[in-house]
């Protein structure tokens, strides 16, 4: 389901500095409270909070940005209110079939998910985030300034969800994809790639696309001129 259950979380955000490394760069997660399994934390958990905890992070372990941001599903929603929000932390942001802010109202008008339905399943997580943290989260982005000419690449599924006989959320993929499409839209910086073979969570499935995504943003952060846009060149998947 599109940002559901334990998916829809704090978990799936990275900074990184080493093109090769998907994941935290060198200070553990726990180090952030209701982070990735940390030490539980207080209520609300929003975007808002979330992001201002995982600016925390790379500080506390005296490591220079500006960073490549990577967001996948509710991370990638995280991620999107970073970069717009703090842009100059940010060299490069990679969206991993990540949420758009607009989803979960427009999912329940197309009535591809009923809306209380879809609240039970998405409180189901870990880290303590319900659906009304979700809503805030999509109020935020929405509310946020306009992402930044940063290098973007914006990865989603690359297996239909129609091809699967127990989905059945009529509706649901074409959305999807129609987001994914208006996230790559939002800068002018941005590449959008499908991944074969993969479905929601493609870092699971496909690490490797990830890294090379990660590390072609990053190649092109380096390489920019101050101001100018610096579009991702073209990686194949």
């Amino acid at each position: 389901m599109p940002g559901g259950g334990r998916w829809s979380a704090a978990c799936p955000v990275w900074w990184s500095r080493r093109p090769w490394r998907v994941g935290w760069s060198g200070w553990s997660p726990a180090a952030a409270a209701g982070v990735c399994g940390g030490i539980p934390a207080p209520a609300p958990r929003d975007s808002r909070v979330i992001a201002t905890e995982l600016r925390s992070l790379p500080r506390t372990a005296g490591i220079a940005g500006p960073y490549v941001l990577i967001g996948a599903s509710f991370g990638g929603l995280t991620a999107q209110y970073l970069a717009r929000t703090w842009p100059g932390d940010v060299a490069g942001v990679v969206l991993v079939d990540s949420t758009h802010p607009d989803l979960d109202r427009r999912i329940v008008e197309i009535g591809a998910e009923d809306r209380d339905e879809r609240a039970a399943a998405l409180s189901r997580n870990a880290e303590g985030i319900g659906y009304e943290d979700l809503l805030r989260s999509d109020e935020l982005v929405r509310a946020a300034p306009k992402f930044p000419s940063t290098p973007l690449y914006v990865l989603r599924h690359g297996v239909s969800w129609d091809t699967d006989p127990d989905f059945k959320k009529p509706g649901a993929e074409g959305l999807w994809q129609e987001l994914q499409r208006d996230l790559a839209a939002q800068s002018p910086c941005a590449q959008l790639l499908s991944v074969p073979g993969t479905g929601h969570r493609i870092h699971e499935k496909r690490p490797d696309a990830v890294a090379h995504a990660i590390a072609a943003v990053r190649a092109v952060a380096a390489r920019r001129s101050p101001g100018a846009c610096g579009t991702p060149d073209p990686i194949a998947l």
